[in-house]
């Protein structure tokens, strides 16, 4: 039943609390002072009893509240739930940029900086046509004329591109930004707006013979620069690149002979103690005079700074060589496979690989470090065979 319109000092008195004025009008009095007029109803989607925002008074009086509670009524009975069109009308008004930034805020905790660097040139530079628009109103089609520059220049950049975009239209699903299938996928959707352009290379890396590694390092050693030293270490501690490039001094235990890397230098996001042969530790002491950083083991022209990553492929190109420094630890890896009887497990501990299924993994929680010193030690001597 409706009560009898109220007077501007009869809702300034009224205390805490709430007053139905009939016809779902609820006017909400909080304790600080603030009154606001709200429209209580069932929604026609998910039947369940609800309200919605009208406005506060006195901004809102209680004939504009009346007024706006007569539409919202009107709108109910045409099967539409008004929460839900406030809710798809804020998304609307989010941007491609505030949804990539939305992203990245939640996801950048756990990043590298150079997981960082790139997400920040496929959002913020390739995407950079796409930044003012709605994320709820890009599709396919627009995918495909941002996008196809790109591809035809760079076709593996451009997938890896399309796949960071993907996962922030799926953010964007998730918070109910966009309610139209993720634009950016790439199975039976871009795959056909692109067939035949954007096969990617193989995957594996170009990776040197075991047999021929001897025989390289011999030469290595006689370039005699940081590059050269830093490389030699990679391929002795059988790493990845930036794990020995941005090796930083405290993490190097002379006594034990042992360098642990951090977790959040690894790519498994796990801690890696590395067992080193008495070559890598030789090599480490020869940088103490050189390097210009009481930080970095490695350091190039800008110090303070570690070593660059194109600093050691351009050691391998100056040495006529087509392989990558990733391709060695496949050369390791041969190498032990072929030419040892060192234990699996072991051996794929030195490389920092996960071990067997995750059940073997709750068992196997040892970091055997002596076995792989024996491994380590063998493969610097292998290596070093022909200086």
């Amino acid at each position: 039943m409706r009560k009898p319109a109220p007077s501007v000092s009869q809702i300034q008195a009224a205390p805490p609390g709430r007053i139905y004025y009939g016809d779902n009008l609820v006017l909400i009095i909080r304790g600080n002072g603030t009154r606001t007029w709200t429209y209580r109803y069932t929604s026609p989607v998910t039947h369940r009893v609800t309200e919605t925002s009208i406005g506060e008074f006195p901004a809102f009086s209680y004939a504009g509240a009346r007024k706006v509670a007569s539409q919202l009524h009107l709108t109910i009975a045409q099967g539409q739930d008004p929460v839900h069109l406030k809710r798809q009308e804020r998304a609307s008004q989010i941007t491609w940029a505030e949804a990539c930034d939305a992203w990245v805020a939640v996801g950048q905790a756990s990043w590298s900086d150079a997981q960082k660097r790139n997400v920040h040139l496929r959002l913020n530079v390739h995407g950079k046509a796409l930044a003012t628009k709605s994320v709820a109103q890009i599709d396919a089609a627009l995918m495909e004329v941002t996008i196809k520059p790109l591809m035809k220049a760079f076709p593996k950049q451009a997938r890896q591109t399309h796949a960071v975009w993907a996962r922030v239209f799926a953010y964007a699903l998730h918070k109910q930004w966009r309610h139209e299938p993720n634009p950016a996928v790439w199975k039976d959707n871009m795959a056909f707006a692109f067939h035949g352009e954007s096969k990617l290379p193989s995957k594996n890396f170009a990776a040197m013979n075991y047999q021929e590694v001897s025989a390289f390092i011999n030469r290595l050693r006689q370039m005699r620069c940081a590059s050269a030293a830093c490389l030699e270490c990679v391929i002795l501690c059988a790493s990845r690149t930036s794990e020995i490039r941005c090796m930083a001094w405290q993490e190097i235990d002379w006594t034990n002979k042992l360098l642990t890397i951090p977790a959040h230098r690894m790519k498994t996001r796990v801690e890696h103690v590395i067992p080193l042969s008495d070559r890598v530790l030789a090599l480490l002491q020869q940088q103490k005079q050189y390097s210009t950083s009481d930080q970095y083991v490695f350091t190039g022209r800008n110090a303070g700074r570690p070593l660059d990553e194109k600093a050691i492929r351009k050691v391998l190109r100056h040495m006529g060589e087509r392989v990558t420094v990733h391709g060695f630890r496949t050369s390791f890896r041969t190498w032990a496979a072929e030419q040892t009887n060192f234990d699996f497990y072991a051996v794929e501990m030195c490389l920092s690989h996960a071990v067997g299924s995750a059940v073997t993994r709750a068992y196997l929680r040892g970091n055997a470090i002596e076995k792989r010193r024996e491994i380590m030690t063998a493969w610097a001597v292998y290596c070093g065979s022909a200086a």
